[in-house]
């Protein structure tokens, strides 16, 4: 029945209704029931199935059950591909012969009140949908049924979080449309099913929390050719190799701190470089930051057998972890393993992997004191290897060079064991 008044009605629907032996609305309390009664139609309604319901799943079964009693035509408020009570009378019978007649939706009369443009990347949401989306506000956006108190203040408060106070939305009631700030807008809502909330697509400038898709905006707006930041414009892999590094140790030092305030800032900078190079790889068309996402997304699902693949009886294991990362890297010895370390890894964090990589193939470091064995706590630890970096250096070696050199004999005597 369109949007309930009328004039939405399609001329083919109201000639079904006119030709029906049985005619059913969804609701009499619209103004097109009154219409219909004015032009001499008789019609049944769901109305007194409301009153004797106990919940919106006893009321979409027995209105299903009231449908299926005589053919009938069907005036639903809305889509009827919506309409929870006919899609339940289908699937209890499913050899009902159905034909749907589309009118005009509370949307599309919402939409047009509102002054959006249809075709600009318009996003549709009914209210109950939007609060369980993960909205970004990329586009013009409108929200329907907004039928009650509680309802409304949970869209506007998630709209707050995406837009400014004083963003201009159309609040849309019926065939009534005003525009006001968004801060306003709560004690605008005529709640029911047309009452609706839109917001025209908004630029970067006009946002109060930005989405990934916004940061990737961002960018390419600092590499324009003509318009962008040359020292941004100049970047390249390697010259924004060091701030990746700076950036996670920055990271690391604000969850040292138990710093959550800093630690978003500071994962909001590595994330800059993350999509610094993906843009950069994106221009040159080697990979953009979906591949990025891509890659990661399918070794997680494939490194969890038993969360995305159903594996029966198999829960978490390390050594299943380890076990499939060898399979996915094609490795089959410790020499391998080793050269799987990367060379640029802190050198201190990589003699530790080299060595704890090489004791889960069976092979102990063998290059022990008696003296660091003796060690009993983490502060003794700490203190030998203080003193080994204070000898080292008053013997006119660099710590971090000879630790590094150490880690590059141990991996080619492991590649000399393989070949002998």
């Amino acid at each position: 029945m369109g949007t309930g008044r009328h004039e939405t009605l399609t001329l083919g629907v109201l000639e079904a209704a006119k030709q029906a032996e049985r005619l059913v609305l969804q609701t009499g309390n619209v103004e097109t029931a009154e219409y219909l009664s004015e032009i001499g139609l008789s019609f049944e309604t769901l109305d007194a199935l409301y009153d004797e319901s106990e919940d919106f799943d006893d009321f979409n079964e027995k209105a299903a059950a009231f449908l299926l009693l005589k053919d009938a035509v069907f005036l639903t408020l809305g889509q009827p591909s919506d309409n929870e009570a006919l899609r339940l009378a289908v699937e209890i019978d499913p050899s009902l012969e159905l034909t749907v007649m589309g009118g005009l939706s509370v949307e599309s009369e919402a939409a047009a009140l509102a002054k959006m443009k249809m075709n600009a990347g318009m996003r549709l949401y009914d209210a109950e949908e939007f609060l369980n989306t993960r909205f970004q506000a990329n586009d013009a956006i409108l929200i329907s049924a907004i039928d009650d108190a509680y309802t409304a203040s949970e869209v506007i408060l998630k709209l707050k979080r995406w837009y400014k106070p004083e963003t201009e939305v159309a609040v849309i009631n019926g065939s009534k449309c005003r525009y006001m700030p968004l801060e306003e807008a709560e004690n605008a809502f005529s709640y029911g099913y047309n009452c609706c909330l839109a917001i025209d697509k908004k630029t970067l400038y006009d946002k109060e929390c930005f989405s990934y898709e916004d940061l990737k905006q961002v960018l390419i707006m600092l590499r324009d050719d003509f318009d962008g930041c040359p020292w941004d414009r100049e970047q390249t892999h390697e010259s924004l190799r060091r701030y990746l590094i700076e950036e996670a140790f920055e990271a690391s030092e604000a969850i040292d701190r138990d710093d959550m305030f800093a630690l978003s800032d500071e994962l909001g900078d590595v994330l800059l470089q993350i999509m610094f190079h993906a843009q950069i790889a994106d221009e040159m068309q080697d990979f953009d930051e979906y591949d990025i996402c891509t890659e990661i997304c399918k070794k997680m699902m494939h490194r969890h057998p038993h969360i995305f693949l159903g594996s029966s009886g198999e829960g978490f294991a390390p050594e299943n972890w380890e076990e499939i990362k060898k399979k996915e890297k094609n490795i089959h010895s410790l020499a391998e393993a080793l050269e799987d370390i990367p060379k640029a890894m802190d050198v201190l964090l990589r003699a530790e992997k080299l060595i704890t990589r090489s004791a889960k193939y069976g092979k102990e470091f063998a290059y022990l004191t008696e003296a660091f064995m003796t060690c009993k706590t983490e502060e003794e630890a700490g203190n030998m290897l203080m003193g080994a970096v204070y000898a080292l250096i008053k013997n006119g070696f660099c710590a971090e060079a000879s630790l590094a050199s150490a880690c590059g004999r141990y991996l080619e005597s492991v590649k000399n064991e393989k070949n002998e």
